[in-house]
């Protein structure tokens, strides 16, 4: 059974996350968010679950909007029906995509 959304928040704040190879890769190849700063932006902000995910195949996951110290906001996805909790991935919002609230995403057409 997966773990309520709420929970993600303070599993990161314990230190119970994992960090999965796709967004070590994502960070060396792709310039992405850090480990440090997906982290900060999650313990140091409120940060906001804006998105749970259906699940699939690799489980369950949501979406969370931080705004780390000194810096631009991020998504960060993370698997929550495991323990610990893993990082799938973390971007910048694309403002091609977002609106300006980086919560809710753009009607098609509407750049």
């Amino acid at each position: 059974m997966a773990e309520p959304p709420d929970s993600v928040i303070a599993a990161f704040r314990e230190r119970r996350y994992l960090v999965s190879l796709h967004h070590w890769e994502q960070v060396v190849m792709e310039d992405r968010p850090t480990v440090s700063r997906v982290v900060a932006g999650i313990v140091q902000d409120a940060p906001e679950i804006i998105r749970v995910y259906a699940p699939d195949r690799r489980g369950q996951a949501c979406l969370i909007l931080c705004f780390p110290p000194n810096s631009e906001p991020i998504h960060v996805v993370v698997g929550f029906d495991r323990s610990p909790m893993t990082i799938i991935t973390a971007y910048e919002p694309d403002p091609e995509i977002w609106n300006d609230d980086n919560r809710t995403e753009k009607e098609a057409g509407t750049t």
